[in-house]
């Protein structure tokens, strides 16, 4: 290339970056009360949604919020509020109901509603079903052995502990890890391998059920229904309609009905639609979800607990 070609590539360069430079002034400048009446249409859309979607967290006492203090070592054991355990616990109660729709269709058997679970051991243990009490017997034993450890455990150390409640949910996608290597397409390990797959669900339900029972939160029990439907009926301010009155226990009842429900019937699609693979993959997704939420939820403001004293807490460096 020649010199004066060169220098007429380097001179138009020069004129196309001051042209864009240039744009932006001119398009405001020729404007400027239209763009101020977007800005403004902008930020008043804004505040709007967040104000709808802070009305909703309100009704069910659901807390929005992220890492305040990333490198902090007392991050993992931080105690959590209740209000930040509501939409993790939301999103485990949808698993749950989507996974024991699909495992009753397959297996006549539920993998984390031991209500059930129990009732078929007890009619098939006395012979009045042909039924095997294998797949139940398996759920329930599991059910109860991980609960228990996770349980006694979560004693020690405090159930409301971040650092805890993450291990729960990191354990519970292990093992959900190993169900869906156990039913994944290329497997081809027959129906001798069933009872092994509806124990590895139920395992890992055992510290599902646990962390919401212990969470405080009496209105999301995650894995069971009569509860939850005599407490909403016996509600006394289940027809409160005043704005100012306390009413999230009953918001979160009606919340818990309505997300199992959806969980249930989204189950019953996957039964259509997908199979045991799919199904354990969704289940997945939702701990991933919850956990990440327990990671980054508000911390709780305990008083009474002295942090500079407490072996869970490092000290600040």
């Amino acid at each position: 290339m020649s010199a004066s070609n060169v220098r007429r590539r380097q001179s138009a360069d020069l004129e196309r970056r001051a042209l864009l430079a240039d744009a932006p002034a001119r398009s405001y400048s020729r404007r400027p009360s239209e763009l101020s009446q977007s800005h403004d249409r902008l930020r008043h859309g804004r505040a709007r949604m967040s104000a709808a979607v802070d009305g909703i967290a309100d009704g069910l006492g659901v807390e929005f919020a992220w890492l305040r203090r990333p490198g902090d070592t007392r991050h993992w054991a931080d105690r959590l509020q209740q209000d930040s355990l509501t939409l993790p616990l939301f999103i485990m109660t949808f698993s749950c109901a989507l996974a024991d729709a699909v495992t009753y269709k397959h297996f006549q058997a539920f993998a984390t509603s031991q209500t059930g679970n129990t009732i078929f051991l007890a009619v098939a243990a006395a012979g009045a079903s042909p039924r095997s009490p294998l797949i139940p017997g398996v759920c329930l034993a599991g059910f109860i052995i991980s609960g228990l450890l996770f349980g006694q455990i979560g004693v020690y150390i405090g159930h409301d502990r971040r650092g805890w409640l993450v291990a729960s949910c990191a354990f519970q996608i292990a093992v959900l890890g190993l169900s869906a290597l156990v039913v994944r397409p290329s497997a081809r390990l027959g129906p001798d391998a069933d009872w092994v797959y509806m124990l590895l669900m139920a395992i890992q339900g055992g510290p599902q059920v646990t962390m919401a029972t212990v969470s405080g939160i009496r209105e999301i029990p995650t894995a069971m229904m009569t509860t939850p439907y005599a407490a909403l009926v016996s509600d006394p301010a289940l027809f409160v309609l005043d704005p100012a009155a306390d009413v999230k226990g009953r918001n979160r009842r009606v919340a818990y009905l309505a997300v199992f429900w959806a969980g249930a019937l989204v189950g019953s699609a996957l039964v259509k639609w997908s199979d045991l693979y799919g199904m354990t993959l969704a289940v997945i997704a939702c701990k991933i979800a919850a956990g990440v939420l327990m990671a980054a939820a508000r911390v709780w403001q305990d008083k009474g607990v002295d942090e500079d004293n407490d072996p869970f807490v490092a000290p600040l460096p």
